[in-house]
């Protein structure tokens, strides 16, 4: 049996005033944090994984930036089959209100690899949804899962069709396109040269997200500049 109380105990114990400021500041419209750095939350959710993680899901609740991310981190750290985990995460997903817990959720997804067709088609509904961080949470997963030979072309389709006007989908097109670029150059580079990619705003970030890239050629982040469009 959980005791989620102690849970909350350890999570006010282990939050840091300064970090908690510094945090909240990274994260616009977040003020409900504790302050509990990264490291020490995965190494929570780790230990809650091996326990009665279920009954934890069961219980907790998002009165904080930590306890989202605490579940979204026991989801994927999770030892169960990949219908189980897509059942709690589709109850997840709802939760997601920042960007930090969108993309530190999607990264500890890793377990998802062992049948990425499955996760696609979960993925169908929130690539297509018109709340921003479930679009927002397609993307990333996307970029952390589906940039790779099989997947590549419907990856950079769908990044470059994104055409929704809320600034952390825009974002994570742009950051998902610039790492289109440093993996499958040739594929990427015919989206800017043939103006495929539909939102502006999406292309030209994207092309400056790639200039800052030290995986890209001085001769290429020159190139670029020709295919940014009027702000």
């Amino acid at each position: 049996m959980i005791d989620y109380d102690k849970i909350l105990k350890e999570l006010k114990s282990a939050g840091d005033t300064e970090y908690k400021k510094f945090n909240e500041s990274l994260i616009p419209g977040e003020k409900g944090s504790f302050g509990v750095r990264v490291p020490y939350l995965r190494k929570m959710a780790q230990g809650i994984a091996k326990g009665d993680w279920q009954d934890f899901l069961k219980v907790a609740t998002t009165d904080t930036y930590e306890e989202r991310l605490l579940q979204g981190y026991v989801i994927g750290y999770a030892k169960c089959n990949l219908e189980t985990r897509l059942s709690y995460l589709e109850d997840f997903v709802p939760k997601i209100n920042s960007w930090a817990v969108c993309d530190g959720v999607c990264a500890g997804l890793k377990a998802v690899k062992k049948d990425l067709p499955r996760f696609l088609e979960f993925l169908q509904p929130y690539m297509k949804s018109i709340q921003e961080f479930e679009l927002r949470f397609a993307l990333v997963c996307l970029m952390d899962y589906y940039i790779n030979d099989e997947y590549i072309d419907m990856t950079l389709e769908f990044m470059a069709g994104t055409d929704f006007d809320a600034y952390y989908v825009k974002m994570a097109a742009a950051w998902g396109l610039s790492v289109c670029f440093v993996k499958y150059r040739e594929k990427t580079m015919n989206y800017f040269t043939e103006e495929k990619i539909a939102d502006s705003w999406i292309n030209n970030k994207a092309i400056q997200k790639i200039r800052e890239s030290y995986r890209v050629s001085d001769a290429d982040k020159k190139l670029l500049l020709d295919f940014k469009r009027p702000s």
